[in-house]
C-alpha cells in the first residue's frame, strides 16, 4: 500500500475561494507533505488563515506576482527531498480528491511498471466518498495537472514543467515528455476527482445544450498559442494524438464564438495567440 511518509503535494493557488480549506484537509490525509505555492493572489490573508486552520502542517511559498503553473508547480518540486518521497500529486485549488485516493494509484503502482506519470479522470460531481468500484486504468496521454502522480525519478531524468508556456498545455507538453522518455503514462478511469473547469456556459442551440468552458481572453491567449505550439514540437513523435487535440480546439473556439461573453476580445486574442503559436513565441 502507498504510505503519505513517501508522497509530498503540491497545490498551487491563485485567488482561491472557501473551498480551499477541504482540498487541504483532504490533502493531509495523503501525504506527509503539503505543500502550497501561491501565484501572487489578492486575498493572501484569506490563505494564510485557511492554511492556519487546516488540521495539519502545511509549507507555504507566496510568490510576488502570478509566474504561471509550471513554474509554481517547479516551485514546489525543488522543496522535496527524493531521498525520502517516491511519489508528488499535484492538485489545482478547485479540485477535492476521495479519502480512500490512494487505493487508486495502489492498484496501478501495483499492476504496472516503469510509471512515469498516474493521472485521474475527473468529473464537476464525482463522488468523493469510499467506493468499491472496480478500479479501470488504461495506457494514456491524456493528463490534467490536478490529481496527477508522478515518479520523482522522472524529474532527475525528463527535467521540470516548461515554465514559458505559463499556463494551458502545460500538463499534456509535460505527458508527452515523460512519455517520449520510455515512461508509462496512465489514467485512472474512474471518475474519482471533483474538479472544476472553467466558467461554464450552457446555451440552448438547435435545441440542445451547448456547453462552453467560457475561459477569459486571457485564457484564450494562452490555449491557442500553446496548442500551436504543441503542433509544431510534438506532430512528428506523435501524430493522431496532436490531431485530436486540433479538433478539439477548432470545437472549443466554435463554442467561444457562439457562446461566450466578451466574444469580441476573446476573438481579438485567439488570433494574437495564432500569430504568436505560429512563430513560435514563447
Amino acid at each position: 500500500m502507498l504510505e503519505p511518509t513517501l508522497i509530498s503535494i503540491i497545490i498551487v493557488t491563485f485567488n482561491p475561494d472557501n473551498s480551499i480549506l477541504k482540498l487541504l484537509n483532504s490533502c493531509l490525509l495523503l501525504s506527509s507533505q503539503v505543500i502550497v505555492v501561491d501565484n501572487g493572489s489578492k486575498n493572501i490573508g484569506f490563505i494564510k488563515k485557511e492554511i492556519n486552520q487546516a488540521s495539519g502542517n502545511i509549507q507555504f511559498i507566496p510568490l510576488e506576482k502570478n509566474y504561471g503553473i509550471g513554474y509554481a508547480i517547479n516551485r514546489g518540486i525543488r522543496e522535496i527531498d527524493f531521498s525520502s518521497k517516491k511519489w508528488v500529486i499535484t492538485f489545482d485549488q478547485d479540485s477535492l480528491p476521495p479519502h480512500d485516493l490512494l487505493r487508486y494509484y495502489d492498484y496501478v503502482v501495483t499492476n504496472e511498471n516503469n510509471i512515469g506519470l498516474i493521472g485521474l479522470n475527473y468529473s464537476y460531481y464525482a463522488n468523493i466518498e469510499s467506493s468499491n468500484k472496480k478500479i479501470i486504468y488504461k495506457k494514456s496521454l491524456d493528463q490534467i495537472t490536478s490529481g496527477l502522480m508522478h515518479n520523482t525519478e522522472i524529474f532527475k531524468n525528463v527535467g521540470l514543467y516548461n515554465e514559458k508556456m505559463f499556463i494551458d498545455c502545460v500538463d499534456f507538453e509535460y505527458t508527452l515528455r515523460v512519455n517520449k522518455a520510455g515512461y508509462n503514462t496512465i489514467t485512472i478511469e474512474n471518475e474519482v476527482l471533483n474538479h472544476k473547469l472553467g466558467n461554464l456556459k450552457t446555451i440552448k442551440f438547435l435545441g440542445l445544450n451547448v456547453s462552453s468552458m467560457n475561459h477569459n481572453s486571457f485564457r484564450q491567449y494562452y490555449i491557442v498559442r500553446n496548442h500551436i505550439w504543441l503542433t509544431k514540437e510534438y506532430f512528428k513523435d506523435y501524430p493522431i494524438y496532436i490531431i485530436n487535440k486540433l479538433y478539439h480546439l477548432i470545437i472549443r473556439l466554435i463554442k467561444t464564438i457562439l457562446i461566450d461573453d466578451d466574444k469580441n476580445k476573446k476573438i481579438s486574442r485567439i488570433f494574437m495567440g495564432i500569430k504568436d503559436g505560429v512563430n513560435g513565441h514563447l
